[in-house]
Order: C-alpha cells, then structure tokens, then sequence
C-alpha cells in the first residue's frame, strides 16, 4: 500500500489535514444537531424506522408526513430539492472547507412504460 492513499481513494492534497476537533459543530445550528443525533438514532434501529414511518404516515397524513420527512431525514441527507437550494448548500461546505460529492439518483416509475 502506498503512503497516503486509504482502500485505493487517490491520496489527500499536500497540506491537507482532517481534524475532529469539534469546530465543525460551532458551525451548525442547535436544530442541525439535534436533527442529525435523532436521524443517526433512529437509523441505528432499522426496525422502528420501518414502523415509525408507517405509521406516522398513517396517523399525520400524507401532506403533514411528508413535511416531516423533509425537516429530518431528507433534510439531513438530501442537499436540496431543486439546483439553487443544492448550489446552496455547495456552496456553505466549500466555505467550511469541504469538498462535497454529489449522487444524483435515477429513479423510474415502476408502473409506466418505457419508450424506445
């Protein structure tokens, strides 16, 4: 293995540094926080998600559920909804000093038919 380079990712720019030092939470809101330990909680427990999702979609309906599903869990993962809201969020970790990565999902709808 050659120095730098960790399970075969391109080694980190000359200077470069991670630090865990605890400044990236200064740059976080309370509610960023808090919503990212209760996402990175539930997620820890694959079980009750499936049964909470099922059920809170049935008990706050589809309008109320889908808010809340964008406030936790595709707010935590997602980077925004349309390209400003995700040029956006680009631009405030490249300000933090990070490099995002971008996965653009393709997604179908299983029930239409494909043409070509």
């Amino acid at each position: 293995a050659q120095p730098g380079r960790v399970g075969g990712a391109a080694p980190a720019p000359q200077g470069a540094q991670l630090r865990f030092d605890g400044a990236v939470l200064r740059l976080k809101s309370g509610w960023e926080l808090a919503r990212g330990l209760l996402v990175f909680r539930l997620c820890s427990l694959p079980g009750l998600v499936r049964q909470l999702l099922s059920v809170s979609r049935w008990l706050l309906g589809r309008r109320l559920w889908g808010s809340l599903l964008r406030a936790s869990f595709y707010g935590q993962f997602v980077a925004g909804q349309t390209p400003p809201e995700v040029g956006v969020t680009v631009q405030r970790l490249r300000a933090w000093g990070l490099r995002p990565l971008l996965a653009v999902p393709i997604e179908e709808d299983v029930g239409q038919d494909k043409e070509g």
